[in-house]
């Protein structure tokens, strides 16, 4: 701290250089600030220095700052067109913009069997060309990236999805349950969503989720048979009202839903296992399907 007062006094006389600011985000990051240290090292404009941009671009994913992200990967990549990190994490953003521009860089990782991310990108290639319409892009590729648990990313797809003119409800549903997934609160995103389409069971079940997962137990069941009404034939969906029955303590009803749930799947072992362990201990905690599960595939 007093080196950064030291260096106050400086720049109230001198002004402030790239060096300057490079020097303050340092010491602020050294203060345990990252926050303040991004703001003076995306002040410097240096783009001629590698290891700089890459700790800016690292900063900027932890503060959620995506378009600063962006622009410092792509300038990485401009130094180092071979860094695979800066090109995983270019592609990514990218996507999660539904750019099909960037297919072409999603291929590279795809292709390059030492990537942990060529799955993904090869995921991502194939929702970004499913649709033609930019908003169904976008909850393909917000899907993606919640079917693998990065929420943040998709968070990202689903706000740039629901930030379109004629957003459907559904991107808004999507939006609030990965937010709830990142620790933010999606009741703002989901109340809109079931406003704007009560009677759609995706989005009913979507609500189920979000309230079940803030405790709001009689919430999610009121949503969820809202929900099993519309599509009573989803065996994810029952099985996910079972869930709920089940976090509620009445087993009977749990037990009834799973055993819909299994007849409806034509003895899906997943919903057999659901009942199984029901059967054998019902008060232990199962987890949850999860939302590639519970879900029905995206038909646009």
């Amino acid at each position: 701290m007093q080196a950064l007062y030291q260096l106050e006094q400086i720049t109230a006389q001198t002004g402030w250089t790239p060096e300057l600011f490079r020097l303050a985000g340092d010491l602020w990051q050294e203060a345990g600030d990252g926050g303040r240290a991004f703001t003076y090292w995306r002040a410097t404009g240096i783009r001629d220095d590698a290891a700089f941009l890459r700790q800016l671009g690292n900063t900027a994913l932890e503060l959620g700052e995506w378009n600063a992200a962006q622009t410092a990967f792509a300038q990485l990549m401009a130094l180092e067109p071979d860094d695979g990190r800066a090109r995983t994490e270019l592609g990514i953003l990218l996507a999660a913009n539904g750019d099909r521009a960037v297919v072409d860089l999603l291929s590279r990782i795809a292709n390059d069997p030492a990537s942990p991310d060529a799955e993904t990108a090869d995921a991502l290639i194939s929702a970004l060309q499913g649709a033609d319409d930019l908003g169904s892009r976008l909850i393909r590729v917000g899907l993606i990236f919640a079917e693998r648990e990065r929420w943040q990313y998709a968070v990202l797809a689903f706000e740039s999805a629901a930030a379109l003119p004629d957003a459907p409800a559904l991107a808004y549903a999507y939006l609030g349950w990965s937010q709830d997934q990142t620790g933010e609160d999606g009741t703002d995103a989901i109340l809109q969503a079931v406003n704007a389409a009560p009677n759609d069971a995706q989005v009913r079940l979507l609500e189920g989720l979000h309230w079940r997962s803030l405790g709001e137990n009689d919430a999610s069941l009121e949503a969820l048979i809202a929900a099993a009404v519309f599509d009573p034939e989803s065996a994810a969906l029952l099985a996910e009202l079972g869930n709920t029955y089940r976090l509620m303590r009445d087993f009977d009803q749990a037990r009834y839903w799973y055993t819909l749930a299994l007849a409806l799947s034509n003895n899906d072992a997943r919903y057999q296992a659901l009942l199984d362990l029901l059967n054998g201990n019902p008060t232990e905690v199962m987890g949850e399907l999860g939302l590639n599960d519970a879900t029905p595939e995206l038909t646009p």
